[in-house]
């Protein structure tokens, strides 16, 4: 039996905001404005001008996106403002060079909880291959990542969290409660695979084998459950690849958000890791939060 009691988190006090202008961008506005901010948080724009610009239009494209920038965060203030949010503090950058670079840079420098940035539509089959700005903060920053891909209509009320019983640590779905606090259900589900399994040529050892597999996956997944303290919270185990779990159960529940965790860690354990997170970004019709663990 799970607590009804909800564990206070604190909201988010630094936050930046990747925007290169696009209906993609927009959307990561909007979805800013209804995050949990702190009463005096700081959120930064950021806009990346590409390196190398001709001479004759660097000054008139600087001065465009200058001003595309300035309105960019006024709109943002008076959407906050709307919101009860007036104490909110923005700031905004025009900085030149590769995008997720300079992106991250400014994120490391601001401590940043969390790095906001808006996916490209049609593109994300491609995107996965080649590496989209979005995939490549996420990949590269260390720091938790929102990838928006629909228009913000209210907080998150739907959150899925997809949990690698072996390797995510409890921060990872605490920070998915922190960016959704006014969730009315929060879901949990772990893709389960038995390993050597085909190895078994007995069908009753293979049976016996699959059943005691998930019987322990499932008293880690409660162990999970239960550290959270919260009512609201539904676990689910689902034997399978994980990215066709997680975005199967995103589908099913509604969600709509996707939570994936990943360490950066470096060689096979993060391209495996890695690659879940980053398909579910490039295919996920919901938001996609890639959380990284606090420290």
């Amino acid at each position: 039996m799970h607590s009804s009691a909800r564990a206070t988190r604190a909201p988010l006090e630094q936050v930046v905001l990747a925007t290169d202008f696009s209906d993609g961008a927009a959307n990561a506005a909007a979805r800013t404005v209804e995050l949990p901010l702190a009463r005096a948080a700081r959120v930064c724009l950021v806009h990346v001008l590409p390196r190398g610009l001709p001479r004759k239009v660097r000054a008139s494209t600087e001065e465009r996106a200058r001003g595309a920038l300035e309105s960019a965060r006024d709109a943002m203030r008076d959407a906050l403002s709307h919101n009860g949010r007036g104490g909110v503090e923005l700031e905004a950058e025009l900085v030149s060079g590769d995008a997720h670079l300079e992106i991250i840079r400014r994120a490391r420098a601001a401590r940043a909880d969390l790095v906001v940035i808006g996916r490209h539509g049609e593109r994300a089959v491609r995107d996965l291959f080649i590496g989209s700005t979005a995939v490549r903060v996420a990949r590269g920053s260390g720091l938790s990542t929102l990838v928006v891909n629909s228009p913000a209509t209210g907080p998150y009320r739907r959150p899925l969290v997809a949990v690698e019983l072996e390797s995510t640590p409890e921060t990872i779905v605490d920070l998915a409660l922190r960016i959704a606090p006014d969730a009315t259900r929060f879901s949990l589900v772990h893709a389960y695979q038995v390993p050597f399994e085909g190895f078994l040529t007995s069908a009753n050892l293979a049976s016996e084998y699959r059943k005691e597999y998930r019987r322990a996956a499932s008293t880690r997944l409660e162990k999970v459950v239960g550290a959270l303290h919260d009512a609201r919270t539904r676990p689910g185990l689902r034997r399978g690849d994980p990215r066709t779990v997680i975005l199967f159960e995103a589908e099913r529940l509604h969600a709509d958000l996707v939570v994936v965790g990943t360490h950066g860690r470096s060689g096979v354990a993060h391209a495996l890791l890695g690659s879940v997170a980053e398909w579910v970004i490039a295919v996920a019709k919901s938001d996609v939060l890639v959380a990284r663990p606090t420290t």
